[in-house]
């Protein structure tokens, strides 16, 4: 059982709990319910990519049309290619 005074490090892995640590100061379970987001994206109406600023935040409607897996060649694992 999880008690809120836990450390994340073993629920999240170490990699994900320092980050948390380091970005958020959260080091504990109750920590990360505990933390609240500080602002909410309104979401507007649709607008052209076209009609989009550089740096302007937005939402995108897309449908994939293929998707697939390859081997990387410089390292271990595979890409996934949208």
């Amino acid at each position: 059982m999880t008690d809120l005074s836990d450390p994340l490090a073993p629920r999240l892995g170490k990699k994900s709990s320092d980050l948390l640590a380091a970005q958020l100061d959260v080091t504990t379970v109750g920590g990360l319910l505990r933390h609240y987001p500080r602002r909410y994206v309104n979401r507007g109406e649709l607008t052209a990519i076209a009609g989009l600023e550089v740096g302007e935040h937005a939402t995108l409607i897309a449908q994939v049309e293929k998707a697939t897996l390859r081997e990387m060649r410089a390292r271990r694992g595979t890409m996934l290619q949208v």
